[in-house]
């Protein structure tokens, strides 16, 4: 297989990866996208290979070819960082949400303590004085 043609369906892969990982980001299925990320972290060694071979083959693939692959892996390189700045942009959204939802719940915590110190510990309680 031309190095050119692998290194698509690398790229390939990575897209469904990415894919499948923003969706689990939208689902907050936080272990199904930290598969997705190990296995993109795992296509990198084979997509930097695949590179280098690309850059240094003369397969023999007649030129319009050659150029036909190069023009698909440059679109698909576009969609991925389309994808994966889509999937960033999620993530932090929905970090900012839960600091948020923390940062609220945090102050209730608070509230709740002072409410407690207020009327939990009454040393001397009315009920006890009238019997």
């Amino acid at each position: 297989m031309p190095a050119n043609s692998e290194l698509l369906d690398l790229y390939r892969d990575w897209k469904m990866l990415t894919e499948r990982e923003g969706a689990a980001i939208l689902a907050s299925n936080w272990p199904e996208v930290r598969r997705c990320q190990e296995a993109k972290q795992q296509l990198q060694p084979a997509i930097i290979r695949s590179t280098t071979a690309s850059a240094t083959s003369s397969t023999g693939v007649p030129r319009q070819q050659e150029n036909e692959l190069q023009k698909q892996i440059r679109a698909i390189v576009n969609e991925l960082i389309r994808l994966e700045s889509e999937n960033n942009s999620v993530l932090q959204k929905r970090m900012a949400s839960l600091e948020d939802a923390r940062g609220e719940l945090d102050q209730t915590a608070g509230r709740l303590r002072r409410v407690h110190r207020s009327y939990g510990r009454s040393p001397n309680p009315a009920w006890n004085q009238y019997s």
